[in-house]
């Protein structure tokens, strides 16, 4: 069960507020400074998949205006599964084992709505955007601020988890479904905040 938020408290403040608590900033004019000086953000995630026995690892790039790349590739490096990269205009990806495939149109203009250097950034730039706090619910004796996010006229959504300790996000849930009709559901932790 969910319980209330303090009357004020808005799925916007909360994000401004992680905004200034992962950037260490204590105003909105020294954010703004901050990310004008950012070049690119890079962040890196790693699964063990124990069918390979091999600890894989996620590479992000995010750089404006909307360039962004992708890598996954063993821990070593020696060997790449898949890469994708977008340069504003166009892009494309490249899977182990197949051909490199270009961005389609469709795909080029859903990457060329804002993100860098945040997603959460521009959630209310975008009038696409659902952006709802649903309330405080507790998970391991931590209490998060719960946010849905979801996009006009797409079935698929994400929660976000913001720690009302610390102000920053501690993991989301993505719950979308493939180009087969199945379900794809993945939680991502974030943590070493490090500007």
């Amino acid at each position: 069960p969910l319980e209330k938020v303090k009357e004020g408290v808005t799925a916007e403040s909360v994000i401004n507020n992680f905004m200034l608590k992962s950037l260490i900033v204590n105003s909105n004019e020294e954010l703004q400074s901050k990310l004008s000086g950012i070049g690119y953000v890079e962040t890196r995630s790693t699964s063990f998949l124990a069918q390979m026995n091999a600890t894989l690892v996620l590479t992000t790039y995010k750089a404006s205006p909307n360039k962004s790349a992708l890598i996954i590739n063993t821990e070593d490096g020696k060997t790449t599964f898949q890469k994708e990269w977008f340069n504003g205009e166009k892009g494309g990806s490249y899977a182990m084992m197949q051909p490199t495939v270009e961005l389609t149109e469709e795909e080029v203009a859903d990457k060329q709505h804002p993100n860098f250097p945040f997603s959460q950034l521009h959630y209310f730039t975008n009038k696409k955007n659902h952006v709802e706090l649903l309330g405080i619910v507790e998970m391991n004796d931590l209490k998060y601020y719960k946010i849905k996010i979801s996009e006009e006229g797409e079935e698929d959504f994400y929660f976000e988890y913001y720690n009302l300790e610390t102000g920053l996000l501690d993991f989301s849930e993505v719950f979308k479904t493939d180009e087969e009709g199945n379900a794809v559901n993945r939680k991502m932790f974030y943590k070493d905040y490090t500007v």
